[in-house]
């Protein structure tokens, strides 16, 4: 299991980055396919995070409540990815990079972040600790004011800290309720 799951992730992440897919006479990294990019860096983050612990604790990753983890892990993690989409709008405009807020709007991309952080939610409601539920929900929410406040001229602090931080944060809320 160790084996296939960090192969097909240094697969995933080789051809993230290097062209090697034929599409329109020319060679593209996964990354230029429509709308792929953030779902491709949810995944990849959600299995390092979720999937790699489990593995390394001997615990199953194809239960049910292993499941359910990564759900809710892929739903966060999709949020803050669009954050980061939101960022690079003009950038991948620049390179004809197809991406969500490239396509529907920065208004409109928000709104699927909201969307994935709801779900995110109401996957959270499940979970039998309370603490926990009160933890990750609250993480919900600073995450969902966060996509609220994310626009493409914010600084580049705004994005290295307060949106990637939005993972540590919700591991601190978690570690210390």
């Amino acid at each position: 299991n160790n084996i296939l799951l960090l192969g097909h992730l240094a697969l995933l992440s080789v051809l993230y980055s290097l062209p090697v897919l034929p599409r329109h006479g020319a060679l593209w990294p996964l990354r230029h396919i429509p709308l792929l990019k953030i779902f491709l860096i949810a995944y990849v983050w959600t299995c390092v995070t979720v999937w790699l612990p489990l593995l390394a604790y001997n615990q199953e990753i194809f239960s049910t409540e292993a499941w359910l983890f990564f759900l809710r892990r892929f739903l966060f993690i999709l949020a803050i990815t669009i954050i980061f989409d939101i960022r690079d709008v003009d950038r991948d405009r620049a390179t004809g990079t197809i991406t969500l807020p490239g396509t529907i709007g920065i208004k409109k991309a928000k709104y699927i972040a909201w969307i994935s952080l709801g779900l995110f939610a109401l996957l959270v409601s499940l979970i039998p600790l309370q603490n926990q539920r009160v933890a990750l929900s609250l993480s919900a929410g600073i995450t969902a004011y966060v996509v609220w406040q994310t626009n493409s001229t914010n600084n580049e602090y705004f994005f290295s800290v307060i949106a990637d931080g939005m993972m540590v944060l919700q591991f601190l809320l978690v570690w210390l309720l």
